[in-house]
């Protein structure tokens, strides 16, 4: 008796394979994990979810914090998990804080090479001179270093770099600085280089290092949002190219809410700049647009 006594009393609290509910953590819990989102749904609960070491864990929902700005983000998450709708969704995680270095960005402006750009607020600067580090916090490697290097030091001619040059080399969709500039991935090194014309003599250097970025989870769209956030102070980069573009390009609106769902029983919130229009009344769901 004794012995079936404690496999009922296992089976309760902890496996819902003996046919019960497994027990869900009480109180405020402090999880960290990349934060994705997922096809909203009125039969279950959670916009987003956390997955943690590779493996999604909790469904995640917040009624008081936009959670669009951090999608794709390692995120340190506090709140309460309760039961999702179905038994066999994955509990919610009903967010009270979220602390996201990756969210947060600082504008550093760097006149010696006349530009300013946005890296992370955790990152730190070193500035000697014209050459420029920033490092994430807890890393020794610079997670992008800012140069100015002649062209003639360069092993390949940027003007004559095209989709289909066949090497490393290929000229980024969008113009920096009124400029058409060449990325070139260096897998041996684990680099991304960026290379922006400045004239026919110099090109200023925008080097990305994996190994830099190590623990930064979506070092992809981190990058687009430097490099598109990436101005020219004063008027040294007035464009020899085009005389109708400007040299400052703007910001772009990435992790923008434009278009994705809102409202809902989850009472999901729009990022700063835009409001839920709601377009189905009966379940209070809408879009966000921009205000």
């Amino acid at each position: 008796m004794r012995k079936l006594a404690l496999i009922i009393g296992v089976c309760s609290v902890l496996l819902t394979a003996c046919g019960g509910t497994k027990q869900l953590p009480s109180g405020v819990q402090t999880l960290e994990g990349v934060l994705s989102p997922v096809e909203f749904s009125l039969s279950r609960r959670g916009t987003h979810v956390l997955t943690i070491d590779g493996t999604p864990r909790y469904y995640v929902e917040s009624r008081t914090i936009s959670l669009f700005d951090h999608e794709g983000h390692m995120v340190t998450v506090k709140g309460m998990i309760e039961a999702n709708l179905g038994r066999r969704d994955l509990p919610v995680l009903v967010v009270q804080r979220i602390d996201d270095p990756e969210a947060t960005l600082r504008t550093w402006r760097i006149p010696a090479l006349s530009i300013e750009l946005d890296v992370p607020s955790s990152w730190a600067a070193n500035i000697d001179g014209p050459i420029v580090g920033f490092t994430a916090s807890g890393s020794r490697v610079a997670a992008l270093t800012v140069f100015k290097q002649q062209v003639a030091t360069l092993s390949f001619d940027p003007k004559l770099v095209t989709n289909d040059s066949g090497s490393s080399l290929t000229p980024v969709a969008t113009p920096i600085l009124g400029r058409t500039a060449i990325a070139e991935q260096v897998p041996e090194r684990q680099l991304l280089i960026v290379y922006v014309p400045v004239n026919d003599n110099d090109v200023l250097t925008f080097q990305f290092s994996e190994q830099g970025m190590q623990k930064i989870s979506n070092r992809e769209v981190l990058i687009q949002r430097i490099v598109d956030s990436i101005k020219a102070v004063g008027g040294a980069f007035s464009s020899s190219e085009s005389s109708s573009d400007t040299a400052v390009l703007p910001v772009s609106a990435s992790g923008s809410s434009v278009g994705k769902p809102c409202g809902g029983s989850a009472g999901i919130l729009c990022s700063q700049g835009f409001y839920c229009e709601i377009n189905d009344t009966v379940n209070n769901v809408g879009k966000c647009v921009a205000l």
